[in-house]
């Protein structure tokens, strides 16, 4: 029987990939390469088909959704910031912030979209539900995107310098308070525009940074022996169809 994948061993990364024999490797390179293209291709087909469902849901399905998202963020926030503290490296710090800021700006999110408290912010919910939702894939994809940038920086200087934790952890925390005050305090513009197509224009700003961290660690190769990196793309490609599908969304819930 094949080895089961738990959390462990996605966790484990370059301390299990030394143990695994250079065959192996081999043998993983293209089973995981195939999986990104069948990966890619499911997004483009579901991408063509699903903007044409004419199916919605409601605001109680939603915050279910949204809690669901919020409690699996900071389960891999967690873990991931385990992973750091076990070998501080940098593009992890921000991996494992990047997860619990976006579980609490999810937490948030449907916080604040739950039909009990969206009478209490000064917007309505045509404006303050897509800009919520948007403050999380916005936070994620900056936090990627830098964690790729300070490995490559790394990598160019041929040295290791761990940034201090503490001041990842206040501007990332301030960050996150930030959208907390601007969303319970700032009256939102509607969040569709009356467009063709894409009637959520901002949803590209999240998509662009997601598609620059894949392109970075595609180029990196480590996903090729590393079991963390290898889900870290494969999440980051289905981040990228998340953002592009909601880029057409026209209405609440749909």
């Amino acid at each position: 029987m094949g080895r089961s994948i738990t959390w462990t061993n996605i966790f484990a990364g370059p301390v299990q990939a030394h143990s695994m024999s250079s065959g192996s490797l081999a043998d993983l390179a293209p089973r995981r390469r195939a999986i990104y293209v069948a990966t890619t291709v499911l997004l483009a087909l579901a991408y063509g088909s699903l903007p044409r469902n004419g199916w919605h849901g409601g605001a109680q399905l939603h915050t279910l959704m949204e809690l669901a998202a919020t409690l699996l963020a900071l389960i891999v926030g967690i873990l991931a910031l385990v992973r750091f503290y076990s070998k501080k490296e940098n593009a992890i710090l921000f991996i494992a912030t990047g997860f619990i800021g976006t579980g609490l700006l999810d937490g948030y999110h449907a916080f604040v979209s739950a039909p009990v408290f969206m009478q209490y912010f000064p917007s309505p919910p045509p404006a303050l539900i897509p800009w919520s939702g948007f403050a999380s894939r916005l936070f994620l994809s900056v936090l990627l995107w830098l964690s790729w940038m300070f490995w490559r920086r790394e990598s160019a200087h041929q040295e290791s310098r761990p940034v201090p934790e503490y001041l990842v952890y206040l501007i990332v925390g301030a960050w996150t308070l930030g959208y907390f005050l601007f969303f319970a305090l700032a009256p939102l513009p509607v969040g569709y525009k009356q467009l063709p197509i894409f009637h959520r224009l901002q949803e590209f700003l999240p998509a662009i940074f997601a598609i620059m961290a894949l392109a970075g660690y595609l180029h990196k190769g480590r996903w090729k022996r590393d079991p963390l990196e290898f889900w870290l793309v494969l999440a980051i490609m289905l981040w990228i169809g998340q953002s592009l599908y909601m880029s057409t969304s026209d209405r609440l819930y749909d």
